[in-house]
């Protein structure tokens, strides 16, 4: 027999699996940055910008009101390596100067000053490239979803989180360093203690 609501309940099927892959996948790509960085608290500094870049499709999507389906998941799953990528070459070169010496402060002003013109331009082809898609009318296979609510996640996430993580990424940067330095000084300090109370319970 015929069955009503196949189609949304298809709808959310699919909705609930692109969820559960977004959640996968940066959990992924956490795990990675860690292990590469040797460090928890970079890699929260990195993430933040896919925090940034959500709010960038929110609005973009408020803006040109566009309905969020399937294909603006994906986008963002795209969208998250793009943003990615350009955190860890910003956290990575900051890293370096601060290994050769450079004042954290300086460090971040340098590095963020160094790395301003390929982000910007890595941002920029990849904004161009989606400009076609993001008009409405190509579709997958002629009669499936659109291509447009992909590209136009891709293009707002991208403008937002460019913005704002080149303003706030160092910043964050800091914020968790030195949270990290406070964290590592408590934890010596604990040490210590319990040395000395071990210590004088032996006496």
């Amino acid at each position: 027999g015929y069955t009503f609501g196949g189609d949304f309940q298809r709808n959310d099927e699919a909705g609930r699996q692109m969820g559960i892959n977004t959640i996968i996948a940066i959990l992924m790509i956490f795990i990675v940055m860690a292990a590469l960085f040797e460090s928890l608290l970079y890699p929260l500094a990195i993430m933040s910008s896919i925090v940034f870049s959500a709010f960038g499709v929110f609005w973009f999507f408020v803006i040109t009101g566009t309905t969020f389906n399937i294909m603006a998941a994906i986008g963002i799953l795209v969208l998250m390596g793009v943003v990615v990528n350009n955190g860890i070459v910003m956290i990575e070169h900051i890293n370096n100067l601060r290994r050769a010496g450079v004042a954290r402060i300086d460090a971040l002003v340098e590095g963020s000053r160094e790395r301003l013109r390929p982000i910007l331009m890595t941002m920029g082809t990849t904004i161009l490239g989606m400009v076609p898609l993001t008009l409405a009318g190509a579709q997958i296979g002629g009669d499936g979803p659109a291509y447009y609510p992909m590209a136009r996640a891709i293009v707002g996430g991208l403008i937002f989180s460019t913005v704002v993580s080149l303003v706030f990424l160092p910043t964050i940067y800091a914020i968790l360093d030195d949270l990290g330095n406070w964290s590592s000084a408590a934890f010596r300090r604990a040490r210590e203690w319990a040395g000395v109370r071990e210590i004088g319970a032996a006496h």
